[in-house]
């Protein structure tokens, strides 16, 4: 199984809107990716911990991430190549962050 993230990192000046994120853009995404997308999940952070988790001083930075789960590599590339400008392009509907893609393989 392949996972591909989409991390939203929220910072000072940045914002998401949750709510059009979620009614708006994730439907679309779900569409134009279709049956190779086996599961989509979305992760709301509420609070960022760093290695030195107990250090006050240091600053905490909750992101949103939208995992997208896929059959093989080949399948995520190619479900998300014809439409990965247009997914894009919708994004400052409900948010101005560009999001970090991550692709890992899954292992039991």
């Amino acid at each position: 199984m392949i996972r591909v993230s989409l991390v939203y990192p929220l910072a000072p000046g940045k914002h998401l809107d949750l709510a059009g994120f979620c009614n708006r853009h994730l439907p679309r995404l779900r569409q134009r990716l279709g049956d190779a997308c086996r599961s989509m999940v979305l992760e709301r952070g509420l609070a960022g911990l760093c290695a030195d988790w107990q250090d006050e001083n240091l600053p905490d930075t909750p992101v949103t991430i939208v995992h997208l789960q896929f059959d093989s590599e080949d399948s995520a590339r190619l479900a998300l190549a014809p439409h990965l400008d247009e997914i894009l392009a919708g994004l400052p509907e409900c948010t101005n962050i560009h999001p970090m893609l991550r692709m890992v393989e899954m292992q039991a």
